[in-house]
């Protein structure tokens, strides 16, 4: 996954891939953590860790969403509002 791309763009790609090895959902997991940007891993190393595949992308997911609302909010035009 690049760092620039959303994860939700990249896991259907991963599982599109993933289907056609044939492994077993923790290998599955495994070769999803090594495939995440850094940016992720920093904050699932202070996450609870998930014990299914399903969990453990739905927390990547979340993870994800989150960097990218608040890139968007902190990029975004600064206006300021006149009270006076």
């Amino acid at each position: 996954m690049r760092d620039n791309e959303r994860f939700t763009t990249f896991i259907v790609r991963f599982e599109r891939e993933a289907y056609e090895t044939g492994w077993n959902y923790n290998a599955l997991r495994f070769a999803l953590r090594r495939a995440l940007p850094q940016r992720i891993k920093d904050v699932l190393r202070l996450a609870p860790k998930q014990t299914t595949y399903d969990r453990y992308k739905a927390l990547v997911t979340q993870v994800d969403q989150r960097y990218w609302e608040d890139r968007s909010e902190n990029t975004a035009p600064r206006t300021s509002w006149n009270t006076s």
